[in-house]
């Protein structure tokens, strides 16, 4: 049986080892995939970039 978990943002189901681990809890995975995590971490940090310019 293999494992397989649907991702919030994009919606496409994935295997369970494309979800990172999360910080709480040695079994529950992230709502969102890795491929969406990374294009989530880099939007907020080029938002953060911009605020900081003024």
């Amino acid at each position: 049986m293999t494992d397989t978990k649907r991702c919030l943002k994009c919606e496409r189901t994935k295997p369970v080892q494309a979800f990172n681990l999360r910080r709480k809890g040695r079994k529950a995975r992230q709502s969102y995939c890795r491929d969406c995590m990374v294009e989530a971490v880099r939007t907020t940090r080029a938002m953060q970039k911009e605020a900081r310019r003024g």
